[in-house]
């Protein structure tokens, strides 16, 4: 009898629960998509895709498409340019940075490496491996 009882009164506790589960008030069909590439800046490039605006060209274009000739001059004020191909794979030893970026505020960061969350657009920071082959270029 307890058990029949104690089952009886498991059963009505956990039914709403049960009820619930099926309503859901996020309905799919009310649900907006997410769409890929729906993240236009001011001047229409897709950030998502590798996009960004060029002063210079007046268009949105992939920094890490445009070929480089040479070791680039850039001022600090050149923000846009944050990708180096030419540089990726080499050792940070091996690239003289002052030269390389002059006027521009430098950050080597090896993995595991500290590094402060503020944010300077004349920053460049440069990513590399335990052994201090450069991976990855970024601004900030």
């Amino acid at each position: 009898m307890k058990k029949t009882f104690f089952l009886l009164l498991l059963l009505l506790i956990s039914a709403p629960g049960v009820w619930a589960m099926g309503s859901t008030k996020d309905d799919p069909a009310e649900v907006e998509p997410i769409i890929v590439g729906h993240d236009r800046d001011a001047h229409g490039c897709i950030g998502s895709a590798g996009y960004t605006w060029s002063e210079e060209q007046k268009e949105c274009i992939r920094v890490f498409e445009v070929e480089a000739s040479g070791a680039p001059s850039h001022a600090p004020e050149d923000t846009a340019v944050c990708a180096y191909p030419e540089l990726i794979g080499k050792n940070i030893k091996d690239v003289d940075t002052k030269a390389y970026f002059p006027g521009r505020a430098v950050r080597v960061l090896p993995p595991g490496a500290m590094a402060t969350m503020d944010y300077s657009a004349t920053r460049l920071n440069i990513h590399t491996d335990e052994d201090g082959v450069i991976k990855m270029f970024a601004c900030g």
